[in-house]
């Protein structure tokens, strides 16, 4: 018999390993069902939010918005070389400025008594201001315009008519 109980212990062994607790197991796998499903409702809930979305800025049209924006480039660029203009204007406007203040300052007439002079018209002094040869000659310098960078637009030039009459009326 000791075959038969051998035997007999060897068959319930491999019998434990053979068991399957169905209850656990389904529990297990309704519980990952669960998970899935909770998921999917997440992903399907963002997928609606996102076509809501998308239909409205459907009705937008990005070409129009693409040429806003190249417009909006050009005038930056504008911008910038207008500026780069100014700066060689003002560069430029240095040495005459230097210039004059050098001629100023080597008048006879002082700051003061030029600044006097036209307000309570008499002679401050009896003597006729001395001039040494000839009096300068201004020449304005060429230097930019707006109008050069920028056209007028339509409300622009709206508003520059507007405000001229408002002055004229003032």
């Amino acid at each position: 018999m000791d075959n038969v109980e051998t035997t007999k212990n060897l068959a319930d062994s491999y019998a434990a390993y053979l068991k399957v607790d169905n209850v656990k197991e389904m529990r297990s796998l309704n519980e990952s069902i669960e998970d899935t499903l909770t998921r999917l409702e997440e992903l399907e809930s963002g997928i609606k939010m996102l076509q809501a979305e998308r239909e409205k800025f459907g009705s937008v049209d990005f070409t129009a918005a693409r040429c806003n924006l190249n417009s909006l480039c050009q005038r930056i660029h504008k911008l910038d070389e207008m500026s780069k203009r100014v700066l060689q204007d003002v560069e430029a406007l240095e040495p005459m400025v230097d210039e004059a203040e050098a001629t100023l300052i080597n008048s006879t007439e002082g700051k003061l008594k030029s600044l006097l002079k036209p307000l309570f018209h008499m002679r401050l002094d009896s003597t006729p201001p001395t001039t040494s040869g000839q009096t300068a000659q201004y020449t304005p310098p060429n230097s930019f315009k707006t109008s050069e960078f920028f056209l007028k637009s339509n409300n622009e030039e709206v508003l520059s008519a507007s405000t001229l009459s408002t002055n004229s009326s003032l």
